[in-house]
């Protein structure tokens, strides 16, 4: 039964050997050093309450851990066949996941689907790409603008699908702003602004 997370937070010494290898690979050491601070108690009640008590989709796995293999897969612009895998030959992912050294996948590629829609449907999804952007920029664990571009860009809420190409456009373009903003530590108004395209700010582009 799926419940609350509560990974260790000292590193041991196999994760002391992965954390010394990483270090041209700053994503995997934000996540390994601060994933209990990503994961506290109010956001792990909130992706708890995404499933009912009798609820036949909830998986093996505490839906927190779960969220953790998604931002990581999104970062790194992984698929979903690509993730179970990882999760059973990389350290990397395996220090993250607190399950160094398991010998099996730590979930199917159906799991993390089934998740990553279930976010979507209950608006947690914006809510922990938040959460982690605010995060890296708290701790300086990572640049929260590049963090920011990439979970923005990543096909996390399958946009595609939905949207037509100028929305599309003026998403990225928007998320080109938002990055350039957040560099030059200035409101996004202004930005856009001083870029020639105030309209983007506006309540509706079109």
């Amino acid at each position: 039964m799926a419940n609350f997370w509560k990974p260790t937070e000292d590193l041991s010494d196999a994760e002391f050997k992965v954390m010394k290898r990483v270090k041209k690979a700053p994503l995997f050491r934000f996540f390994r050093e601060f994933r209990h601070e990503l994961f506290d108690d109010a956001t792990q009640q909130a992706l708890l309450a995404a499933y009912s008590a009798s609820d036949k989709g909830r998986p093996a796995l505490p839906p927190a851990q779960l969220a953790l293999a998604m931002l990581l897969q999104a970062a790194l612009g992984v698929s979903d066949q690509e993730v179970p895998e990882l999760t059973a030959c990389d350290r990397r992912w395996q220090m993250v996941l607190d399950c160094l050294d398991v010998e099996e996948p730590l979930m199917s590629q159906g799991t993390i689907f089934n998740f990553r829609m279930r976010c979507i449907e209950h608006n947690l999804l914006q809510v922990l790409i938040d959460r982690t952007v605010e995060l890296a920029r708290e701790t300086k664990g990572y640049s929260a603008a590049r963090l920011r571009v990439a979970l923005d860009s990543s096909p996390l809420r399958g946009a595609g699908r939905v949207q037509d190409i100028f929305n599309l456009i003026v998403r990225a373009v928007s998320e080109i702003v938002r990055s350039a903003a957040e560099r030059l530590e200035k409101p996004v108004a202004v930005v856009a602004e001083l870029a020639g395209i105030p309209l983007l700010t506006g309540s509706s582009v079109k």
